[in-house]
């Protein structure tokens, strides 16, 4: 089974708390352009920074976004690998 894309946790986590990309985006401080290019996995990647914003505004923990238990080092190199 392939993992799941932090895009798609964010959406489904999103969803769970019945809150629309533009109250993320504002409980987050992120654009709900980014969100929406995230959540439709049209971006390869994000800043660590905009993850735990993203993170803080869902109210969970930046490792929630990953579906596998990846700590949060790890991830930061894979996802930095991409800019």
């Amino acid at each position: 089974m392939p993992d799941i894309m932090p895009g798609d946790r964010i959406a489904q986590i999103r969803r769970r708390r019945s809150l629309s990309q533009e109250e993320l985006a504002a409980r987050s401080g992120v654009s709900v352009a980014v969100i929406r290019k995230l959540e439709q996995n049209r971006r390869a990647g994000a800043r660590i920074e905009t993850l735990h914003a993203l993170a803080r505004g869902l109210n969970v923990k930046t490792s929630e976004l990953f579906d596998n238990g990846e700590s949060v080092a790890r991830v930061t190199r894979k996802v930095c690998l991409c800019r």
